[in-house]
This record gives structure tokens, sequence and C-alpha cells, in this order.
């Protein structure tokens, strides 16, 4: 089974969290116009929550796909019943 569009934004929020986690200090921020007073700890705390809720659906995804029918019609390694393979022709398939 590929990887599922959670476990990528998983992945993603996971990274932008930490590097929040390492700045950790509040500094401020310039935009030009305006400055922003930004608190990396707490955002990255933020970011990390949210990654927990890609990854409980994410489990969920995959737990649904391994527990049940993964899809009608496909077979768990992704591939169609009963539709030869590409370059075996129909080996191993009923005629």
């Amino acid at each position: 089974m590929a990887a599922g569009q959670e476990g990528k934004w998983k992945a993603a929020l996971q990274m932008v969290g930490l590097v929040g986690l390492m700045v950790h200090y509040p500094h401020t921020v310039d935009f030009g116009v305006y400055r922003v007073y930004f608190h990396f700890h707490e955002a990255g705390l933020v970011f990390l929550y949210l990654s927990i809720f890609f990854s409980l659906l994410s489990a969920g995804t995959y737990l649904r796909w391994f527990v049940g029918e993964p899809t009608a019609g496909t077979t768990r390694t992704g591939r169609s019943r009963g539709r030869p393979h590409p370059r075996r022709g129909n080996a191993g398939f009923p005629p």
C-alpha cells in the first residue's frame, strides 16, 4: 500500500514542529511594515499536536485497510483482481 496523504501531512507537520521546538525562544519577526512577537516553542507544540491528529487518522486508514476488504476489486498489493500482469500476460490467472 502506498503512503497515504495523511502520512505525508503528518511528516511535514512534524518537521515544521520540530524546527519550532529547536528554535524554542520567542523572537521578533520583522515583516517590514509591522513586527510580530513570535514564540517558536508554542508554535512547534501546535504543529506537533496537529501531526498527532494526522497520525491517528493515518493509523485508522491503515487499520481499516488491513482488517477489512481493501477496496472492491483490488488486492492488498493494489493490483486489480483478474487483470493480467503487464509483463507476465495471463500467467497465474485462469483462462
